[in-house]
């Protein structure tokens, strides 16, 4: 994990979130998802081949937060027998706009899938795959135009930062 972050802070020494930019990259790779009820939940929907083995073969992702609002730049996550590339924004208020498009499934044909709304009123809608494209070359010209952003985006960051 690489986190860099700019806030003020308030009496108790906690970040003051409307006054927070940070950038957050992070991977890994056999992650455990612990909480294996939503894992059962996951594994049924999508129909796992393996429904004991609740382990995320591979993520790598990176998130920008500005204005109270995060923006997750697509990333590939490898996951049973899906892979698919997510990627969209959701605010400090927890109101989500998100879009999955899946890479590798056991279904025929490119499917999207559109989320939005809050956490307790989330809607679901098919569409076309949107960041399909992203990947075509194994992801490497999305890699290096999100690390040149990232990159420069720190830099911004590190400017406020006075040590």
């Amino acid at each position: 994990c690489h986190l860099t972050l700019s806030s003020q802070l308030e009496g108790q020494m906690m970040p003051i979130i409307a006054t927070t930019e940070a950038i957050c990259s992070f991977e890994g790779q056999n992650l455990t998802l612990m909480d294996h009820k939503v894992f059962q939940e996951i594994a049924k929907k999508l129909k796992f081949k393996n429904r004991g083995r609740n382990v995320i073969n591979q993520l790598s992702a990176n998130f920008i937060l500005k204005n109270n609002q995060i923006e997750v730049i697509p990333f590939q996550i490898k996951w049973d027998r899906y892979e698919a590339v997510v990627g969209g924004t959701h605010t400090t208020d927890f109101t989500y706009d998100y879009h999955i498009s899946l890479l590798k499934s056991p279904i025929i044909f490119d499917l999207g899938l559109n989320l939005s709304g809050k956490t307790d009123e989330m809607h679901y809608k098919l569409g076309k795959c949107k960041y399909k494209d992203l990947y075509k070359d194994k992801g490497i010209k999305h890699k290096q135009k999100t690390d040149e952003r990232l990159k420069n985006k720190r830099q911004e960051i590190n400017k406020y930062i006075k040590l």
